[in-house]
């Protein structure tokens, strides 16, 4: 779920409804991984002039660091192409990639290719 929506509309396929409390919770998690974490609103896509793939490296650290699942998150990381790997960011000096939600896109990257690669 990427969208407030897709969680009312998941919620109400099981007959539950989100409470005041709920949102209030989620809040408070958002206000915790905001700038760390990829919401995947799609911003970044085809943003870096070198071509990584930089929403499908934040799902491969997503998978490690957020669901805990490590080698989820390397077989994700390593079925890119090199080109597309977080490789590219670690010889970058001047980043050209800006996330709208404050994720420091590079050094996010560089994290991923050390910890996959």
């Amino acid at each position: 779920m990427v969208s407030l929506e897709q969680l009312r509309e998941n919620a109400a396929a099981v007959g539950k409804k989100l409470s005041w409390s709920d949102r209030k919770t989620l809040d408070r998690y958002y206000a915790g991984i905001k700038g760390i974490c990829c919401v995947r609103c799609g911003t970044c896509t085809g943003m870096c002039p070198s071509g990584v793939a930089i929403a499908d490296v934040n799902r491969a650290l997503m998978y490690a660091e957020g669901y805990g699942d490590y080698a989820l998150g390397r077989s994700t990381y390593r079925e890119l192409s090199p080109a597309a790997s977080g490789l590219a960011c670690t010889s970058c000096t001047e980043p050209a990639c800006k996330c709208l939600n404050g994720i420091p896109i590079a050094e996010r990257m560089r994290h991923a290719h050390a910890m996959f690669a």
